[in-house]
């Protein structure tokens, strides 16, 4: 009895040979928070089985999902409500975040779109159409590719993105719209003369009024060509 010894006990945390509660505690919160943490990132980026193989989806546009503070403003409203997962959106509904909030939305084709904190868009699809306009803040898009490619229109007030494959992110402000495109290519109107451009994989451009309308090498976009959890992470870093 006297030999006894409780297995791990010699490295308790000790202070003076005796049990620190304090430390304890600390990492009793740290593993809490890295708990909340997994389980945040896994309900914004949506297990596999939420996102259908290209090519599978039918039916409604619809929230995939979404965390932290998330509303929508029903079409031809103005007061926002609550938004859930699995909401059907239909044409002219209004989406907005805040600080901590991010949503997906997937399209009937399958193609999603993720808003980040801080963003309001305005939903302008429906039935075979995707389309969506970025009012503020930083939308991640991922397009097919698919055997029957659908289009995915992206508009903001300086410009208008349109593809059938690819990854890209774009940021929209009072100043200026800036995209990214990780692979595949986009075409990009322009809304003040109509000019279009086409930005490819590993190009940005930066519409706005003391820039050339034009793509430049280099893309702001963090390893977009990597698994899409992992894109998301990296962007909220």
């Amino acid at each position: 009895m006297g030999d006894e010894k409780i297995d791990g006990a010699d490295r308790l945390p000790r202070r003076g040979g005796r049990f620190d509660p304090m430390r304890l505690l600390i990492a009793v919160v740290f593993l809490v928070a890295v708990g909340f943490f997994i389980n945040t990132m896994s309900e914004i980026c949506g297990p596999a089985e939420d996102l259908p193989p290209p090519g599978t989806a039918s039916g409604p546009t619809v929230i995939a999902s979404c965390t932290g503070l998330v509303e929508v403003i029903p079409a031809g409203t103005q007061a926002p409500v609550p938004l859930v997962k699995g909401r059907e959106l239909a044409k002219g509904d209004g989406l907005r975040t805040g600080s901590k909030g991010r949503l997906m939305i997937r399209f009937p084709s399958g193609d999603t779109v993720r808003l980040f904190n801080t963003g309001q868009v305005e939903f302008r699809g429906g039935g075979a159409r995707n389309e969506v306009y970025l009012q503020r803040g930083s939308l991640f898009a991922r397009v097919g590719p698919r055997p029957s490619p659908s289009e995915l229109v992206l508009a903001t007030d300086r410009v208008t993105i349109r593809t059938t494959a690819v990854r890209y992110l774009v940021r929209a402000d009072d100043n200026a719209a800036t995209l990214g495109v990780g692979e595949g290519k986009v075409t990009v109107t322009r809304t003040s003369d109509g000019r279009t451009i086409t930005v490819r994989g590993g190009q940005n451009l930066a519409a706005r009024d003391d820039a050339e309308f034009q793509a430049a090498e280099g893309c702001f976009c963090m390893a977009l060509k990597q698994n899409v959890d992992e894109e998301i992470r990296k962007l909220n870093e």
